[in-house]
């Protein structure tokens, strides 16, 4: 004989299939408070980043700022010393070219001892001058 099983009632099926579905809702609602759970803490770690990366590029702005301000400064000060430099060099050329006029003069002129000493002295005077 064969074992039959007696068919089962519409209300039996309508209820197994309303645990099933309570079952699966019941999930996911959890997995979705999950979810919400983890954006909401994603939000909160991206806001943290933003605000970190913000701080950050304030100060590497600043510190572009500062860096801009002292190399302007620096090109400035190189400005007056080649200024400087160019008056100093001047100076130093006319000086030489006056002490070569006196050299040649010394060398196509007969000139006395006391004559030599003088312009000697002259030329130490110039040097001291140029020394300072």
């Amino acid at each position: 004989m064969k074992n039959k099983t007696p068919p089962k009632k519409e209300s039996e099926i309508r209820g197994q299939y309303t645990v099933v579905l309570e079952d699966i809702r019941s999930t996911v609602k959890g997995v979705a408070e999950g979810l919400t759970s983890t954006n909401e803490k994603m939000d909160r770690g991206f806001k943290n980043v933003d605000n970190k990366l913000l701080t950050l590029s304030t100060k590497i702005d600043t510190g572009l700022k500062d860096v801009y301000k002292e190399l302007k400064e620096i090109n400035e000060k190189f400005d007056e010393h080649t200024e400087e430099n160019k008056k100093s060099f001047d100076v130093v050329n006319n000086n030489m070219r006056l002490m070569r006029t006196e050299i040649s003069l010394i060398r196509h002129n007969q000139i006395t001892r006391d004559e030599f000493k003088a312009l000697e002295d002259r030329v130490f005077t110039i040097e001291n001058k140029l020394a300072k």
